[in-house]
């Protein structure tokens, strides 16, 4: 299982983040919010999407009985050059993914 929680953070608070893994869609996110994520044991990659701009791709393994958590934030500043630049020099990846723990049950 895999947990998401998304930050709270006065920059894009009113959009909702998509959550991809291995390219399909499995569910959105909004601030504030945790998400619980069943998913099939193996190696997987996450994205993260808005509709202004993405996340890194990260990558990890799903083990029998364990726990990932991730942390869902926006990589870039409220103010129009920080949107700018994220836009055009970054290729739009402004949310960060982090993984915050990893347990086993």
């Amino acid at each position: 299982m895999i947990k998401i929680y998304r930050e709270n953070n006065i920059v894009d608070h009113e959009l909702p983040y998509d959550i991809y893994i291995d390219n399909v869609k499995f569910s959105n996110i909004y601030e504030k919010e945790t998400k619980n994520i069943n998913i099939s044991n193996g190696k997987h990659k996450m994205m993260i999407k808005s509709s202004k701009f993405i996340s890194n791709e990260i990558e990890f393994e799903n083990v029998e009985d364990s726990i990932l958590e991730f942390i869902v934030k926006p990589d870039y500043k409220d103010d129009i050059f920080s949107k700018f630049f994220t836009s055009t020099l970054y290729g739009k990846v402004g949310i960060k993914v982090e993984i915050k723990k990893e347990f086993y049950i």
